[in-house]
């Protein structure tokens, strides 16, 4: 093997530690393709040793080259990057023995560091530059927006895409120690990032100003993400990792911590629009009930008319902009809402017999058929 080997090492040590110009520290993935290339040329008669060796090719330089640029943020990342990319294309040619090697070398306490930093770097400065974009608050399929059930905002979606590229930087490595340590990065970043939402939301001055909903609809939607992550393999293996053993899924406590916003957001929405229809519904609570007249009701009352078009057009933006996923959560507070200002003008109120059943007339002709047709999903985009 080793004399199979030689001409191997003689000729990557004459591109790659000498004076040539593919010895070139901006360009770690030469030296990774060449190593690639040959296992894949010798495919048929390589022999397991001859592979590992041609691996420890690919392990020592990047042991090499680490020592250069691991002070360099754009290099270091960069040799990561291909470090990746390299395992990766193992992994798709089938070396499954051999993926995880090169990645071992950035594992070692000094360099897992610098790494784990540069992460977390990473991640705050893409986590500043989607919240600082234009289209933050757009729905990320803008072009299909009723086939996402989530109607997640960009800056959310973009978000969830940083930390699933981390996992995919991480899932390679073999020590599951040190997966672990960058799964704490992933949810310090998590907490992170739902503090900066909270924030935002408290900022506004109504829950009818954008991106109110836009936040709803983004801690519901990494909630539903967390507990999916839960059950993903990559995750399963720190979770299940010699006595640190869970018997609840990784991801339980903080998805819970954004279900946790969602309800109370959720509740500031309700509480505003209990005000609101209270507001919508004084002249219609100031007429004589206790003094009408008249036959078996075929009319809505006159004063009802502003209250169901003012009903209309703010449940009409919310539900066009409403995650349908959470939907029925949300308007089962808001129904409770109207309900309770309804009772409390009721109670409030004298009525004789004709009274009572306009009113009956009222809720039940045109108030709940309205209701019913915003919420139904078929109508959510009727208003946008």
């Amino acid at each position: 093997v080793q004399r199979l080997f030689e001409p191997f090492e003689k000729r990557f040590n004459f591109h790659f530690y000498g004076d040539l110009r593919t010895n070139n520290d901006t360009k770690p993935e030469w030296f990774f393709t060449q190593v690639l290339t040959w296992l894949k040329k010798e495919a048929r008669t390589t022999q397991e040793a001859l592979e590992e060796k041609l691996i420890s090719l690919a392990v020592k330089k990047a042991r090499c080259l680490t020592e250069r640029v691991a002070s360099d943020s754009v290099l270091f990342s960069h040799l990561i990057d291909e470090a990746v990319a390299f395992e990766n294309e193992l992994k798709d040619a089938g070396y499954t023995a051999l993926v995880g090697k090169v990645l071992s070398v950035f594992c070692e306490a000094s360099l897992l560091n610098r790494w784990l930093e540069l992460e977390r770097e990473s991640c705050t400065t893409g986590v500043e530059n989607v919240l600082m974009s234009d289209a933050r608050w757009k729905n990320r399929y803008s072009e299909v927006a009723d086939l996402d059930l989530h109607r997640v905002p960009e800056c959310t979606d973009q978000f969830i895409v940083l930390i699933e590229s981390m996992t995919e930087r991480y899932r390679w490595i073999r020590d599951v120690d040190v997966q672990a340590r960058f799964l704490e990065l992933q949810v310090l970043m998590l907490d992170e990032y739902r503090l900066r939402l909270v924030q935002i939301s408290q900022q506004l001055s109504s829950p009818w100003e954008e991106p109110f909903v836009q936040l709803l609809n983004s801690f519901w939607y990494i909630g539903c993400v967390l507990e999916e992550w839960n059950d993903a393999e990559a995750f399963l293996k720190v979770q299940t990792r010699g006595a640190n053993i869970r018997l609840r899924g990784i991801f339980d406590d903080m998805a819970e911590m954004y279900r946790h916003v969602w309800r109370q957001r959720a509740t500031d929405m309700a509480i505003a629009f209990h005000q609101f229809v209270r507001v919508q519904l004084t002249a219609y609570a100031k007429l004589n009930w206790f003094s009408m007249d008249g036959t078996k009701p075929t009319d809505i009352t006159p004063s009802f008319c502003p209250f169901l078009l003012e009903i209309r057009l703010l449940l009409g933006r919310i539900a066009a902009s409403i995650s349908p996923d959470s939907a029925f959560t949300l308007y089962s507070l808001l129904n409770e809402k109207i309900a309770d200002a309804l009772m409390q003008l009721i109670e409030g109120t004298s009525f004789n017999y004709q009274g009572a059943i306009q009113m009956l007339f009222d809720i039940t002709s045109s108030l709940l058929p309205l209701l019913n047709s915003l919420y139904s999903r078929s109508a959510t985009t009727t208003y946008e």
